[in-house]
């Protein structure tokens, strides 16, 4: 063989080698290394526009079609301590260093002054320090087709050292956006946030208040506890409601024993379900958006919050609050004002009806006295104008108790002195009258006498109370609780009990009423 026909193989044989590998690494993708510099080119591809760091930013105005807004930013140093720990030799030793001072960017929104701000406030200001271009699409002749003659939005950043830069916006273009600086007759395509196309009330945080969950240890949330139906949540000392919404207004007062209670306008037991729903709303309270930062008299005027529909004050852990409601709008939605923000916020409806709708008859538990059985040693009724009394004696039983509880033996008898069933008929006929529950508001004071009273008298010397039950139609009697008009029950569920009475006194057998 030829001396260059040798040196041609051998040539042959390394490309067809050569070729084999470029194949195998285009088949396989190639090896980490071959990919990483792919990703280093694909990342190089990419144009920094703007490449800053928050720090440097000293403003950013931004301007869309809702209007101006104006960031300024300025850096505050925080001094930390760290505590570090060093044990040698068995010993221990804890000395407290001073860490490195951090740096924190703090920015201010003109027009929001004193409010908080969201979290679109530092995406609003990252589109003056920072800006990436996928790619560059040249010069081009005609601007408008791009939106840039009526640009969408524009960016204008002023720097910490006084130098600046502005851009402007155009339309979208597969979830991009055309982006020309000013001074440059070169367009790009970048990634642009659409917060910057929000209005300035967008950057406002709309958390109203977050209370401390306080423990509630009154017997109704024993109750709820037990049922399964308990929800942590806020202990309101007093809740206020008043407003041109309201005929009367409203004051429930909370007890650690009793839960809450009504003091106006009437005395009376407030529902427990109903409170556990107004104390969850309250316990955290947000708004959906701002609508007019520091409004003056004649903004409140025209939200309708100088003369609210609402008003709902409050203390919780000593501190007060207070809250102003407008009426609803034909969209559900209210214009809410709270004392500790100066700002007209808007409100779903649905968020605040617990109590913004709200009324007494609402907010009262439908049933009126509620002695424990067991706290009760006389009755003294008046039925149909019979009078009956009732005796409960206890003794103590000594197999039952124990250290931590005392167990009673019970034992009831009738005026006569006729000693009657304690655990069935008596029982039956007290579960019978204190199931007699409000069905219906009313506030006129029924005249006349009673057609059936009950006296409860109790073991601890406690003031007795007094039920009475004033029959104002067929289908009616009125509750007087201790002199309080408490509303009107039905007809049948009072008229059950007086028969339950006389079954008891003749020492007949009272239904369950269960």
């Amino acid at each position: 063989m030829k001396k260059n026909s040798k040196y041609l193989i051998i040539a042959l044989a390394c490309v067809v080698v050569l070729g084999g590998a470029v194949a195998a690494l285009t088949l396989t993708g190639g090896t980490g290394e071959d990919t990483s510099s792919s990703a280093a080119a694909s990342s190089s591809s990419t144009i920094a526009l703007i490449d800053k760091t928050d720090e440097d930013l000293a403003s950013v105005t931004v301007t869309n079609e809702t209007g101006t807004i104006t960031i300024h930013a300025h850096t505050e140093t925080i001094e930390t301590s760290s505590t570090s720990e060093e044990a040698s030799s068995g010993s221990e030793s804890a000395s407290s260093e001073t860490a490195e001072p951090e740096v924190e960017v703090v920015y201010e929104v003109d027009g929001l002054e004193g409010l908080a701000l969201s979290d679109n406030v530092s995406t609003v200001a990252r589109a003056g320090y920072s800006l990436t271009a996928q790619k560059s699409i040249g010069t081009v002749e005609n601007p408008e087709e791009f939106g840039l003659t009526d640009p969408t939005a524009t960016v204008s950043a002023v720097y910490q050292d006084g130098s600046t830069y502005s851009y402007s916006i155009g339309v979208e273009n597969g979830g991009y956006y055309y982006v020309q600086p000013d001074g440059s007759d070169e367009v790009y395509l970048a990634s642009i946030s659409s917060v910057l196309f929000n209005s300035i009330n967008d950057l406002a945080d709309t958390t109203l208040f977050e209370l401390e969950v306080g423990e509630d240890t009154s017997s109704a949330a024993s109750v709820a506890q037990t049922t399964g139906t308990y929800t942590e949540s806020a202990i309101l000392n007093v809740l206020h409601l008043s407003g041109t919404a309201f005929e009367r207004a409203v004051t429930i007062e909370y007890d650690p024993e009793d839960g809450y209670l009504m003091t106006e306008p009437r005395h009376a037991t407030a529902d427990s379900t109903k409170m556990s729903e107004i104390t969850t709303s309250l316990t955290s309270l947000s708004a959906d958006s701002l609508v007019k930062a520091h409004p003056s008299q004649e903004d409140l005027e025209s939200y309708g919050l100088a003369d609210p529909a609402v008003v709902c004050e409050f203390t919780c852990n000593g501190k007060e609050y207070l809250l102003k409601l407008s009426a609803t709008d034909a969209d559900g939605n209210r214009y809410i004002v709270y004392d500790g923000i100066d700002a007209v916020f808007q409100i779903a409806n649905s968020t605040v009806t617990s109590w913004a709708d709200a009324d007494p008859f609402y907010l009262q538990s439908t049933l009126t006295l509620l002695p424990n059985i067991v706290t009760v040693s006389g009755m003294d009724l008046t039925a149909n104008g019979q009078n009956y009394h009732f005796t409960i004696d206890r003794e103590e039983d000594e197999e039952e108790s124990t250290e931590d509880n005392t167990a009673y033996i019970y034992t009831v008898t009738n005026g006569d002195g006729t000693v009657l069933d304690y655990e069935e008929n008596f029982k039956h006929f007290y579960l019978t009258l204190i199931s007699i529950t409000v069905a219906e508001d009313s506030w006129e004071m029924p005249a006349g006498e009673p057609q059936f009273t009950c006296t409860f008298s109790y073991y601890d010397g406690s003031d007795p109370d007094t039920i009475e039950y004033y029959k104002v139609s067929d289908r009616r009697y009125a509750i007087v609780a201790n002199g309080e008009l408490m509303g009107l029950a039905l007809s049948d569920t009072v008229d059950l009990a007086m028969n339950n009475l006389v079954l008891l006194n003749n020492g007949e057998t009272v239904p369950d009423p269960n």
